[in-house]
C-alpha cells in the first residue's frame, strides 16, 4: 500500500470520527427520541438530560409576559410555565426531535404519559398554536380557557416589541406584511 493510499484512508478515518463525535455531541438529530425526567423552562420548553427542548407547533407568553384579563393584569407567561410544570410532574417526559430552531434548543414534540404535552398546553389556553394544534385552539378560544379568557400580545409580537427577538420577525412580516395588511399597533387578541 502507498503512502498515498495510507493517507487518503487516514483522512477519510478522521472525517468518519469526527462525524460520529460531531453526530453524539450535537444529539438531536430528527427523528430521535431521548426520555427522562423534564424541568419546566418556561411554557414552551424544556430541560430534558441536559438538552434545552422547545415544544414543536406551539408558541407559549415568554416568562415576563403578562395578560389583561377582567380589568387587571395576569402573569400570563409565569401561568404557562407554571401549567407545564404541572403536566411534567413526576412524569417521565418522552420526546422525538425534529431538529433545532435558531437557538440551538432541540425541537420536539414530547409527551408526559399518554398526554401530547404541545396539546395539553394549546388546549389548556397556555400556548398558541404554531402550525400544529388548530382543533385544540379553537376549543381554547370557545372555552374562555387559560390566555384566551382576556386579552393578550401574541408571544412573537410580545418578544419583538421588548427586544428579544428582533429575529421573531420573519421576511413576510417584514417586507410584506407591513404594506398589505398590518394594523397600525401590535396585534392585541380579544376574546
Amino acid at each position: 500500500m502507498s503512502l498515498r493510499t495510507l493517507r487518503s484512508w487516514a483522512v477519510m478515518l478522521a472525517l468518519f470520527a469526527a462525524m460520529v463525535a460531531a453526530n453524539v455531541y450535537l444529539g438531536s438529530g430528527p427523528g430521535e427520541t431521548f426520555s427522562g425526567k423534564a424541568r419546566a423552562v418556561d411554557g414552551d420548553s424544556l430541560e430534558l438530560g441536559g438538552r434545552r427542548v422547545r415544544l414543536y407547533g406551539i408558541d407559549a407568553p415568554e416568562f415576563r409576559q403578562t395578560c389583561e384579563k377582567a380589568g387587571g393584569t395576569t402573569p400570563c407567561g409565569q401561568r404557562a410555565q407554571a401549567e407545564l410544570k404541572f403536566m411534567i410532574s413526576g412524569k417521565n417526559v418522552e420526546c422525538e426531535s425534529f431538529g433545532f430552531d435558531r437557538y440551538d434548543r432541540t425541537l420536539a414534540k414530547c409527551r408526559a404519559g399518554e398526554a401530547d404535552l404541545g396539546a395539553a398546553m394549546v388546549r389548556a389556553g397556555w400556548a398558541i398554536a404554531y402550525g400544529d394544534y388548530r382543533s385544540e385552539e379553537r376549543a381554547a378560544r370557545r372555552a374562555g380557557a387559560g390566555i384566551w379568557a382576556g386579552e393578550f400580545i401574541e408571544p412573537a409580537d410580545w418578544r419583538v416589541l421588548n427586544g428579544q427577538a428582533a429575529a421573531e420577525i420573519s421576511l413576510w412580516k417584514r417586507f410584506i406584511w407591513p404594506y398589505c395588511c398590518a394594523p397600525a399597533t401590535p396585534v392585541i387578541v380579544r376574546h
